[in-house]
C-alpha cells in the first residue's frame, strides 16, 4: 500500500502512532510541549489542582477540607521554591478567611523560610500548616505517593538524601 498524502503521517492508522497510552491534548500549545512531558509534569498538575480546589473550597466556606487540600498541596511543592511559597501563601490566606491568628502568625516566617531556604533542605512530608513544627519530618499518605516516589519505592528525581543534625530521615531538596 502506498500512500501519496502530505504530509506522511495522514496515511497511518490512528491507532499506529505513539507508544503512549495517554490521549493527546486538545490545545495547540499543549500538543507542543506533549511529547516532552515528564512524570514531573504529573506532580504539578497534582499541586495545582489540589491549590485550585482547596481555594474553591476556601471561598466555600469548608474549613477543614480547604485545610487538607493545602496540606496536600504543600507536601507536593516542597522541592520547588515558588510552589512552595505559593502553598504557605494559601496557609495565609486559610487563617485570614477564617481568623485563625495562630495560623496567621505560624505562615509568616514559613513564608520566608519557603522563599529563602526550599533550595537548602525541607524536611520530608511536612504538611506545612501551623499545627505542626516547621522541622517535622512526617510520613507521606499513599495518596500522594505516587507523585512523589518512582517505582520500587526510590526517592523521586531531584531528591537527594542528606542527614541532618535533628533527625536522618530524608529532606527533600533539588
Amino acid at each position: 500500500m502506498s500512500c501519496t498524502a502530505w504530509p506522511i503521517w495522514r496515511c497511518w492508522p490512528a491507532d499506529a502512532v505513539g507508544l503512549r497510552e495517554e490521549t493527546m491534548p486538545l490545545g495547540y500549545a499543549a500538543q507542543l510541549l506533549w511529547p516532552f512531558a515528564t512524570p514531573a509534569d504529573a506532580r504539578k498538575r497534582a499541586f495545582a489542582g489540589r491549590l485550585a480546589e482547596g481555594y474553591r473550597t476556601l471561598h466555600a466556606g469548608q474549613a477543614e477540607h480547604a485545610y487538607t487540600l493545602f496540606e496536600q498541596a504543600h507536601v507536593l511543592a516542597q522541592s520547588r521554591t515558588n510552589a512552595h511559597v505559593r502553598s504557605h501563601w494559601a496557609f495565609l490566606r486559610w487563617g485570614l478567611r477564617f481568623g485563625d491568628r495562630r495560623e496567621m502568625v505560624g505562615q509568616v516566617p514559613r513564608l520566608l523560610a519557603a522563599a529563602l531556604f526550599t533550595w537548602l533542605c525541607m524536611p520530608r512530608g511536612n504538611t506545612g500548616g501551623a499545627r505542626v513544627g516547621a522541622l517535622r519530618i512526617m510520613p507521606i499518605s499513599p495518596e500522594l505517593r505516587p507523585y512523589l516516589e518512582n517505582t520500587g519505592g526510590q526517592m523521586a528525581a531531584g531528591t537527594t538524601r542528606r542527614r541532618t543534625r535533628r533527625s536522618s530521615a530524608y529532606c527533600v531538596s533539588h
